[in-house]
């Protein structure tokens, strides 16, 4: 019995040792939501509720994919393993659950290392917090002047991968994003960033693990919209100061389509490169979720 019990005890500390290495998800979501300028609001959380955010994930849709191609860059990219390796998502279809006001079903395609994956599963929201100074009139994209109402939302997610498909598995972790709502016009609302939500590393993220069905490895797995800041990255972003000089000179002139150098902000280290960041974005973004 004695042996059995240490046997157990080993084992557990095992397992939360991997989930501690590779999980950062809990850690995000409290980060997230450690700011003063963040509080809780009644009012708000009913019009969270009463929204359809659908289409800020939609990538098929105007607020979701608009900008995006805009860029010729329709998929949302993030890192994968210790290796940060790139990894695209590709959400095709959203619906809202008819029977939770904030749950989302979601559909569409990953692809990692040049494998494509469907997947099918759930945005759920857990936490709604309003800014502390909010409510104020202003103009919109949509041409209409109204009362905006800032906060901030974080999610449950869950992405299962189709298991006959080959190096398929479950995405799952937590999403965080700023919110834009709009009483009077709730079908405008949708996710947005700004400067103070930027300090929180949120950008629309997705901060989680992926573990294989067959393998039962789990693994990091980091993406959001904006594609210049993961949160968890270690030195994914770190560039000699020769190159990024030589880099800021390259990406002064905006092109389209946009090169991996001109996606993200603050530059990609050499090391990780060759972990599918040297693709020619012509080719790579050429309708490989269709």
């Amino acid at each position: 019995m004695k042996y059995i019990l240490i046997l157990i005890i080993i084992t557990f500390s095992l397992n939360s040792f991997s989930q501690d290495k590779n999980d950062y998800s809990k850690n995000f979501a409290e980060k997230s939501l450690s700011r003063d300028f963040l509080i809780q609001d009644k009012m708000f959380e009913d019009l969270v509720k009463k929204s359809n955010l659908s289409d800020s994930w939609n990538m098929k849709k105007e607020f979701g994919g608009k900008d995006r191609q805009d860029w010729n860059i329709y998929s949302h990219q993030g890192i994968f393993g210790n290796e940060n390796y790139r990894i695209d998502f590709f959400i095709n279809a959203v619906t809202k659950s008819k029977t939770s006001p904030l749950t989302y079903i979601v559909s569409g395609k990953t692809r990692l290392k040049g494998n494509i994956c469907d997947f099918k599963g759930e945005i759920t929201i857990t936490e709604i917090r309003m800014f502390r100074d909010t409510g104020t009139s202003i103009m919109h994209s949509h041409e209409f002047s109204d009362t905006l109402y800032q906060g901030v939302i974080i999610a449950d997610y869950i992405f299962y991968e189709e298991k006959n498909q080959y190096g398929s598995g479950v995405f799952e972790g937590k999403f965080a994003s700023g919110l834009f709502i709009y009483p009077n016009y709730l079908n405008y609302s949708q996710i947005g960033s700004w400067d103070e939500i930027d300090e929180t590393d949120m950008h629309g993220t997705f901060v989680g693990i992926w573990k294989g069905y067959k393998s039962g490895v789990s693994k990091k797995c980091i993406w959001n919209y904006y594609t210049d800041n993961y949160p968890y990255s270690g030195d994914f972003h770190e560039i000699p100061n020769h190159e990024k000089e030589m880099r800021d000179k390259k990406v002064s002139k905006i092109e389209t389509p946009l090169s991996s150098d001109q996606l993200f902000g603050k530059g990609i280290n050499p090391k990780y490169r060759q972990n599918g960041w040297n693709s020619d974005p012509n080719e790579y973004n050429k309708n490989w979720w269709k």
